[in-house]
C-alpha cells in the first residue's frame, strides 16, 4: 500500500524545505507539526479574525501594544519562542490596545497602562503583573502554566503561594518619615481593600466573539 503514501513539506520558509517525518494519518501529532512550522509565533488579533481565532478552542495569552511601539511586540515575540510547547495549549496573539481599549478596561487598565499583557481563558480574564517582569526568566512560561493548574485563579482570590511571597512587588524605598510610611500603610491597605471587594476575575470579553446565533459583527465592535 506504498502507493498512497504522501510526503507533507513546507518549502517556503526562509530555512529551507522542511519535511515532516511523522505518519500522515496521524491528525493531531499532524496539526501539531503544521502549527509549529506555518502559523506565526505570536499573531494579531483583529475584529476582522477574532472569531477565527476563537473557533480554535485555545485561550488567549495577549500583548495589548501602541501600534507604534513595535518594540514589546519584539520582547514578547522572543518570550514566546523560549516557551514554544506551550503552543498547543494557548494562542500567543497581540493586539493594538487602542482599537481593544475596552477588554483593557475589564482588567482596570486604560491605553495609558500600554504595553499589556493578560490572558483571556474564555471565561474570566488574568492581567499579568507588570510588562517590565516579562524580561525575567521562564516569567512568561509560569504565567501560561499556572492558568492550566488553576494557580492564577486561586492567587485572585487571595490564596498566598509561600515559594512566590513579594516576587512581583514593587521595590520602593524605605520610607524618610512618618508621613511617608503611613502613605504606603494606606496604598496598601486600598489595594488589599480592592483585590478583596471582587468575588471572580474580570469576565472574558472575547468570548463574545464565539460564533452563535447571535454572530459578533464588526458594526458592534464598540463593544470589545
Amino acid at each position: 500500500k506504498q502507493w498512497y503514501q504522501r510526503r507533507v513539506a513546507i518549502t517556503a520558509g526562509v530555512n529551507g524545505e522542511k519535511i515532516y517525518e511523522g505518519s500522515a494519518t496521524n491528525q493531531p501529532q499532524l496539526s501539531t507539526w503544521v502549527k509549529e512550522n506555518c502559523v506565526p509565533l505570536v499573531r494579531e488579533i483583529t475584529f476582522e479574525n477574532g472569531e477565527e481565532l476563537t473557533e480554535e478552542g485555545l485561550p488567549f495569552v495577549i500583548l495589548f501594544h501602541d501600534p507604534e511601539d513595535q518594540d514589546s511586540v519584539k520582547l514578547f515575540t522572543e518570550k514566546v519562542a523560549e516557551c514554544q510547547d506551550l503552543r498547543t495549549g494557548v494562542n500567543f496573539l497581540h493586539a493594538d490596545g487602542f482599537k481593544f481599549a475596552h477588554p483593557l478596561s475589564h482588567l482596570g487598565r486604560s491605553t495609558k497602562d500600554l504595553p499589556v499583557i493578560a490572558i483571556d481563558s474564555f471565561k474570566h480574564m488574568y492581567l499579568f503583573p507588570k510588562f517590565e517582569h516579562v524580561k525575567k526568566t521562564k516569567r512568561l512560561r509560569r504565567f501560561v502554566e499556572d492558568l492550566h493548574s488553576g494557580r492564577l485563579h486561586r492567587e485572585f482570590h487571595g490564596e498566598v503561594f509561600k515559594d512566590r511571597v513579594g516576587e512581583d512587588d514593587e521595590q520602593r524605598p524605605p520610607p524618610k518619615n512618618a508621613k511617608e510610611a503611613a502613605k504606603q500603610i494606606a496604598e496598601d491597605k486600598q489595594k488589599r481593600e480592592k483585590r478583596e471587594a471582587g468575588t471572580n476575575p474580570p469576565e472574558s470579553v472575547f468570548k463574545k466573539l464565539e460564533p452563535n446565533k447571535n454572530r459578533y459583527s464588526i458594526l458592534n465592535k464598540d463593544e470589545l
